[in-house]
């Protein structure tokens, strides 16, 4: 950390300020009973720097030392492997020791765990982290490494107003970081609705009441071979509108069907074809499309994209269904896709957001097949009852929900950003807090009221002497003291 620090401040390594680094107990998931014993901290427990004791498992059986594994509250424990660098400050806490994949620090001095605990949350941390976490399958880091981590250390008083200070503005930020987290739901919610409104005919109510109505959709005679169709639990739709099959939309000799059964091997230059994982709600995903050989791909002529279709997963990842482009022209489909080759006569986009509505989604759940791997037979998909408005109406719904999607979009991008602001003005207070630009420093107070202070360099001197003045037998320590000798450092626990 390349920068000079406060007066009174001096850059220390976490080990200068804390015992050394403890590993915790080994056990095995065999040990561990849910609510009983006592509990038993691991990495996984830890959630965004807090942890719901309810759901830590207890212990059936402890260790014959379980002492030193014992938690108190006060104590940092950081993840040394996996989630590598997740750290918690203990707070009030039911019995309990912390397994292996953590480690055990105890601050010294007096100096408190809050203030390393704010330090394991900034930026620079998190760096340190990066460049010393070893391993390939795992990455992990030891307590050796961690105990040398460098951070800016004030006086301890100064050190108790920043953690004051920190955790007042931090818990601002989180409470504007929960109203922000509520709003994708509501988001999700809204474009629910306007599908909703969209397949039922409330979005285009006051629409109707002042256009002619059009009962001329294209379908023709279809219409009356499907008055018997499934209703949706939608409710009613307006008496212009037919509740119709969806195989009763598309082209007479282009039926609904999947497409390629096995791909083979991916063919540079080959016929790009469409799966499950490209066919998202409402959109297409280019990103990872497969190629395949254009000699399997003509087995499958029938389902070559000429743009326009609506493509609905029918195997794997069910709910994604989106329009076909005219750039998709000469794609493929795999059997996790179906398309559907609608009439000219029938908007793609309308017919899109009617099967994306929650009510069709239901319908087609219900006789979903499978249970590792689901799947909608064509059949059923053909059988789909959707609702059908007058073609000016379908035209104009889908510029409403396009409009009002867009909207959507537009709000979701903004409190995507504005997510990441609350995100970075933590770190920018976390920041302020370790440069001594936050509160007051202590030298400036000291001179203020006319005191002296114990500077950080005199604090781990004070440390110093203490843990090491621990570890010799007390005769030996008060010898040794008196003649100005120093003490040997030892090992501590």
């Amino acid at each position: 950390m390349s920068y000079e620090p406060p007066e009174g401040w001096i850059t220390a390594t976490l080990g200068d300020l804390t015992t050394k680094g403890q590993y915790g107990w080994t056990t095995s998931a065999a040990t561990l009973s849910q609510g009983k014993g006592i509990r038993l901290l691991r990495t996984t427990d830890i959630s965004s720097g807090h942890v719901d004791w309810s759901a830590v498992p207890g212990c059936r059986t402890v260790p014959p030392d379980s002492s030193k594994y014992l938690l108190s509250p006060g104590d940092i424990v950081v993840s040394r492997a996996g989630s590598v660098g997740v750290s918690h400050v203990l707070g009030p806490c039911p019995p309990s020791v912390f397994a292996s994949y953590l480690i055990r620090f105890r601050t010294l001095g007096g100096v408190p765990s809050g203030f390393v605990g704010l330090y394991l949350q900034t930026k620079d941390y998190w760096n340190s982290i990066a460049e010393e976490a070893a391993g390939i399958a795992l990455p992990n880091i030891n307590a050796s490494k961690l105990s040398s981590l460098a951070l800016p250390v004030p006086p301890v008083a100064e050190q108790r107003r920043i953690v004051h200070a920190v955790e007042n503005l931090l818990a601002q930020v989180d409470v504007a970081r929960g109203r922000l987290a509520k709003l994708p739901v509501i988001l999700k919610r809204f474009r629910q609705s306007v599908l909703a409104g969209a397949s039922t005919g409330r979005l285009t109510d006051e629409w109707r009441e002042r256009t002619p109505a059009s009962h001329d959709d294209g379908v023709g005679r279809s219409r009356t071979a499907d008055a018997a169709v499934d209703d949706l639990s939608d409710g009613d739709i307006p008496g212009s509108w037919s509740r119709v099959r969806a195989e009763s939309l598309c082209e007479p000799t282009r039926p609904i069907t999947y497409g390629v059964i096995k791909l083979g091997p991916k063919v540079d230059g080959g016929v790009p074809t469409l799966r499950s994982s490209n066919v998202r709600p409402l959109v297409i995903d280019l990103s990872s499309v497969k190629a395949i050989e254009r000699r399997i791909a003509d087995q499958y002529s029938r389902t070559y994209l000429r743009g326009g279709e609506v493509l609905v997963t029918v195997r794997g990842t069910l709910g994604g269904v989106a329009v076909a482009s005219s750039d998709l022209t000469g794609y493929n489909i795999s059997r996790e896709v179906a398309q559907l080759p609608l009439l000219e006569t029938v908007n793609p986009h309308f017919v899109m957001y009617a099967i994306a509505s929650r009510a069709s989604q239901k319908w087609l759940t219900e006789r979903a097949k499978g249970v590792a791997y689901t799947g909608i037979n064509i059949e059923d998909l053909r059988r789909l009852p959707l609702p059908l408005p007058p073609q000016p109406e379908q035209d104009e719904i889908v510029r409403r929900v396009d409009r009002l999607l867009a909207l959507g979009d537009s709000i979701e991008h903004r409190v995507a950003a504005a997510s990441a602001g609350a995100d970075a003005l933590a770190q920018s207070i976390l920041a302020k807090a370790f440069r001594g630009e936050l509160v007051p420093t202590e030298a400036e107070l000291a001179r203020a009221e006319g005191r002296n202070y114990e500077s950080a360099e005199a604090l781990l001197t004070r440390i110093h002497t203490e843990r090491n003045a621990s570890v010799l037998p007390k005769g030996r320590q008060r010898a040794r003291l008196a003649q100005g000798r120093p003490v040997s450092r030892g090992r501590t626990e």
